[in-house]
């Protein structure tokens, strides 16, 4: 399941992930539910109103690369 994950990665330009930008408090409840259910990306954007797993997740990637996936 992890080389899938990387090979999203790779799908992914640049200019794409540089685009994802969140509000404080989108922020702060992203952290908290990541805690709370790990990468379930689809039950964490049903509680940002407007945010699609895929652009939670590939913000989460960015935000933690180089820092451990899971920080």
């Amino acid at each position: 399941m992890g080389m899938i994950h990387i090979c999203e990665v790779e799908e992914v330009s640049s200019i794409e992930w540089k685009s994802i930008s969140l509000t404080e408090q989108e922020e702060d409840l992203l952290r908290r539910m990541y805690k709370l259910v790990g990468n379930r990306w689809d039950l964490i954007a049903g509680r940002i109103p407007g945010r699609k797993p895929e652009e939670l997740e590939r913000f989460w990637i960015m935000a933690h690369w180089g820092k451990g996936l899971a920080s």
